[in-house]
């Protein structure tokens, strides 16, 4: 019984960087536990000495698993021509093609493949994944006749060609998420060394520079020293702030969410009142009137209660008209905290209002801000698990937040 096949015409080639990802599944396929197994059973059964499942597509063969008794000289990862195998034939008619004794077989007694190669009986069966997408091939070989033109072994071929789409497709799910992972965790660290360098990297020179002009603010009498101290006074609140909208932001949007601290909190218009109090003084042309009916302690963040009580007046500011009043209510009911902010100006459009709350948004790309003020108050209106809505017709404009009275002490 003769074992020499032509070695000399298998070509080996190794894939290259762009070829990542057809690499990649011939991996996975060559790490499920069960191929091995079955390509030992194929051999057994059917008496052929060789057998492999191929990574198959219309311009590549690629071997992913094999079992060799006959010496054929090929390993995993090993390529043949593809025009030089059957599986081409395989692949695009999604038929079998077997053969007992390639010499006198009536369809491929003349093909040039079984000399090339120096075999004889040969069997090759498609594989596809459960999506219907087809994968490649388990097939079969010796360099003698073998009688495998039956039904048992087909039906066997197809049973196992089912098993092993079954399982590749779960190695290649599986590898997928594992990827998936490993980019997650990494984006995890990028997003945390952002947020970093947006709360320390970023401030600590900032308030270097705030505490410096105070300093010299003291000792400092002439009046374009002290005009250009403001300068960088103010200079550095509007940077302060624009990095604390862009670290909620990020926390927000790219981290773990806002970070609230609820208490049970009985001074809270004390504390509006101070933080409305800022925004009057910086805008001295509004008449803002206030109307305050809190009859309970709140659960809640104080310190982004008021942040949302600055952003939301913030904005009545600049979009509302200043020859009419801005009115900030708050109340309790029975079981809501309830902040309303009504403006007078031009009316938002209907189909305007589903998209105020996104980041970035602003309607006036002239006027000073980042645009993440509302979105910013929605996400602290979620973190109490509560809601920011608005309204707007001609007469008037109100945004509405509401809390939960209570919460989980």
């Amino acid at each position: 019984m003769s074992t020499d096949l032509n070695r000399n015409s298998i070509e080996i080639m190794h894939a290259d960087d762009e070829e990542l990802l057809l690499q990649q599944e011939v991996k996975a396929t060559s790490m499920v536990e069960v191929v091995p197994r079955i390509l030992d059973v194929v051999c057994k059964i059917t008496g052929l000495r060789f057998a492999a499942v191929a990574r198959v597509t219309d311009s590549r063969w690629i071997a992913c698993n094999i079992q060799d008794n006959l010496n054929f000289g090929m390993n995993p990862g090993d390529e043949l021509k593809i025009a030089e195998t059957f599986c081409t034939s395989v692949h695009h008619s999604d038929e079998p093609v077997i053969i007992d004794n390639a010499p006198i077989d009536p369809v491929y007694c003349k093909n040039p493949i079984p000399v090339q190669y120096g075999f004889k009986s040969y069997i090759s069966v498609p594989i596809k994944l459960p999506n219907g997408e087809f994968f490649g091939t388990l097939c079969a070989l010796d360099s003698e006749p073998a009688k495998i033109r039956n039904p048992e072994i087909q039906e066997m071929f197809t049973l196992f060609t089912e098993l092993i789409g079954l399982h590749v497709y779960a190695a290649l799910r599986l590898e997928k998420t594992e990827e998936s992972l490993i980019k997650e965790k990494q984006n995890a660290e990028l997003r945390e060394q952002f947020i970093a360098v947006l709360g320390h990297d970023l401030k600590n020179p900032l308030s270097a520079i705030q505490g410096s002009a105070n300093i010299i603010s003291e000792t400092e009498t002439s009046p374009k020293s002290l005009s250009l101290l403001k300068v960088i006074t103010d200079s550095c609140q509007r940077m302060n702030s624009l990095i604390e909208d862009i670290s909620d932001f990020a926390r927000g949007r790219l981290g773990d969410g806002l970070i609230i601290n609820c208490t049970y909190e009985h001074k809270l218009v004390e504390a509006i009142d101070h933080a409305i109090e800022e925004i009057r003084v910086s805008n001295p042309s509004y008449d803002i009137n206030v109307s305050h009916n809190i009859q309970c302690n709140v659960w809640c963040d104080q310190q982004r209660i008021l942040q949302v009580v600055s952003n939301l007046l913030a904005n009545a500011v600049s979009y509302g008209d200043n020859q009419r009043p801005i009115t900030i209510e708050t109340k309790t009911t029975q079981d809501q905290f309830i902040v309303k902010i009504i403006n007078t100006g031009k009316k938002i459009p209907e189909n305007r209002i589903p998209f105020l709350f996104n980041p970035f948004c602003r309607d006036d790309k002239s006027r000073n801000g980042l645009g993440l003020g509302l979105y910013i108050s929605s996400e602290i209106a979620k973190a109490h698990n509560g809601t920011l809505e608005a309204t707007s017709n001609d007469e008037q404009t109100c945004f509405c937040f509401s809390i939960p009275l209570r919460g989980k002490s």
